[in-house]
């Protein structure tokens, strides 16, 4: 799939509204396409989970008025309406909320014919947003996702709305030119900010802050893959049992000592690196914080319950304790540790899938400490990166212990 990235950054009209609902302030993040594709194709590509599923995500429940829908890793919700294009217009259009957690936020797709059997699609999401974190990433949060979405919508329609690109599309976001594409976009959602009345050293600086968290990487310096670990050594792994709860626990040597270790386990500039954990402050003191994997994210508790700088940090991950632990290499004290993780787990269920995904990082991890400039790869990035692969081997290891 040849992805033509300045075309798609150039298709795209981007703008930034406050307004109130529900008696409370909003913002409103608003995209607008025109689409290569007659409006019964793409009104089809956008409303239907089978279809869904090819370019964007898994999407189960009744994509009807009234009815529920969830999207497998992502958000959940009521739609609210659906009118399907035709009358004089043959314009359509539906509306749906957008629920992460307690996080609810609203969306609204229109579709309507455009010139030469092409179709103007116009996406709306309208969100109470926290000031602080507004001020932290702007419109680019969403807006960045949004972007990325459009980008698999448009190769899809390209493609004859049959073949599956989702996974595809995964690989390129996680791509340079994927990157590269992130950026741009976030400099443009700055730019939109700033045209809707934010200070623009501010909406710059929210940019800037989004490209990094979705890219990983404090500037461009983040160039290069971890390559596909579908076929890596596994780490040393395990299952605990437990009176109440089961964990997993995965170890790995890498080249620092503890004292040099400890910040990339807790502080966010550096976690942001390589971790699908980014609290909002370091984690430096026993006391609430919450933490994200992406800006548009629902945070979730990640309150710190046990530390010994520089060797023993425990802190909770939404439902889920996490205990990260750093000792002495046996075969170099004085040049590298082990660092060890421990995450509690309700069901055994899981346990193959978190080795795998913590694999995963702990390889981004060791290469940014070898000096690579590799991106953070979480989420369903990780596929390109041979989670699949990872899980299927721990998942036997796990069966033989």
């Amino acid at each position: 799939m040849m992805i033509q990235t300045q075309q798609h950054i150039d298709a795209v009209k981007r703008t930034v509204a406050a307004g109130v609902k529900a008696g409370r302030d909003t913002r409103e993040v608003i995209l607008i396409r025109i689409l290569a594709a007659p409006v019964g194709r793409v009104w089809e590509a956008v409303t239907s989970g089978e279809h869904i599923g090819r370019w964007f995500a898994p999407i189960s429940g009744s994509l009807r008025p009234e009815g529920t829908y969830q999207i497998e890793g992502n958000a959940g919700g009521e739609i609210l309406s659906c009118d399907p294009p035709g009358g004089v217009t043959r314009a359509g259009s539906f509306s749906a909320t957008w629920e992460f957690g307690d996080d609810v936020s609203w969306i609204r797709v229109a579709v309507e014919p455009g010139a030469d059997d092409s179709t103007l699609l116009t996406l709306e999401h309208v969100a109470h947003v926290e000031e602080g974190r507004w001020l932290e990433f702007g419109p680019g949060a969403v807006g960045v996702g949004w972007e990325l979405g459009l980008v698999g919508l448009v190769e899809y329609l390209a493609n004859g709305s049959q073949r599956e690109i989702r996974t595809e599309g995964e690989r390129w976001a996680g791509s340079e030119d994927g990157r590269n594409f992130i950026g741009h976009s976030s400099e443009f959602w700055g730019e939109a900010s700033a045209a809707s009345g934010t200070p623009v050293d501010e909406a710059l600086a929210a940019a800037a802050r989004t490209t990094a968290f979705y890219t990983g990487a404090d500037s461009a310096e983040a160039t290069e893959g971890i390559g596909d670990l579908s076929e890596a050594p596994l780490l040393d792994a395990g299952w605990v049992e437990g009176s109440n709860r089961s964990a997993v626990d995965l170890s790995i040597v890498l080249p620092l000592r503890a004292d040099e270790l400890w910040p990339w386990i807790t502080e966010p500039k550096l976690l942001r690196r390589w971790s699908p954990v980014v609290p909002d402050r370091p984690f430096v003191s026993l006391s609430p914080v919450t933490s994200r994997e992406s800006p548009a994210a629902d945070p979730v508790d990640a309150t710190v319950v046990d530390l010994e700088p520089p060797h023993r940090l425990s802190h909770r991950w939404g439902g889920d304790l996490l205990t990260w632990t750093i000792a002495p290499d046996p075969e170099n004290e004085q040049a590298s540790s082990v660092l060890s993780l421990r995450q509690t787990l309700g069901d055994a269920e899981f346990s193959a899938m978190m080795l795998a995904g913590w694999h995963v990082c702990l390889a981004t991890l060791s290469a940014h400490l070898e000096g690579k400039p590799v991106h953070r790869v979480v989420g369903d990035d990780a596929l390109a990166h041979g989670w699949d692969g990872l899980r299927e081997r721990y998942s036997i290891h796990l069966t033989k212990e």
